[in-house]
């Protein structure tokens, strides 16, 4: 909520913005049913006049940003391949920028808040992403799991020694 609109989403109807006062529909988004294995765990995320949505899992699988005053589309992120993915967006304002964190299917990625492109991205993590990243200004952080009966390929231990350099100086 923004104090003025509530947002919500149902992964089999789609995004809806409703009056906190007098809890009329403001504006709905209607999305084309796409059955997922386990339904859908994102829930949309506000940045400034922005509302972010992560919907992975199908032929369309995406980040979306549209205008939190009328449903209106600002700019669409395809993330093709990312059949899993069961988080909401992270707004992680760090040292350097502010950044759009989406976890997706072995991946975490960073996308650009204005415009959609992507910034960087982290691979070989786990296959059902379901929690959403957190931070402060100098550290990210993600806590990534594998299902037991994931098949070897699914399961990728990770070592990290240490802080990992995103900024474009380092890439």
């Amino acid at each position: 909520t923004d104090g003025e609109r509530a947002y919500f989403f149902f992964g089999g109807y789609g995004l809806i913005a409703r009056d906190i006062e007098k809890g009329a529909l403001v504006w709905e988004k209607r999305f084309e049913f796409e059955a997922r294995m386990f339904g859908t765990g994102s829930s949309p995320m506000l940045h400034g006049d922005s509302l972010l949505l992560a919907r992975d899992g199908g032929a369309d699988s995406a980040l979306w940003c549209f205008d939190k005053s009328n449903g209106s589309l600002l700019w669409k992120s395809p993330r093709p391949g990312l059949r899993h993915g069961y988080t909401s967006p992270f707004v992680w304002k760090n040292r350097d920028r502010t950044e759009i964190v989406v976890p997706g299917t072995n991946t975490l990625m960073a996308y650009n808040p204005e415009d959609g492109h992507l910034l960087w991205s982290v691979e070989d993590l786990c296959r059902f992403p379901c929690t959403t990243p957190t931070g402060d200004k100098d550290h990210l952080y993600f806590a990534a799991w594998a299902t037991p009966n994931a098949e070897s390929d699914e399961r990728n231990e990770q070592n990290f020694w240490g802080d990992l350099d995103l900024s474009e100086e380092a890439a």
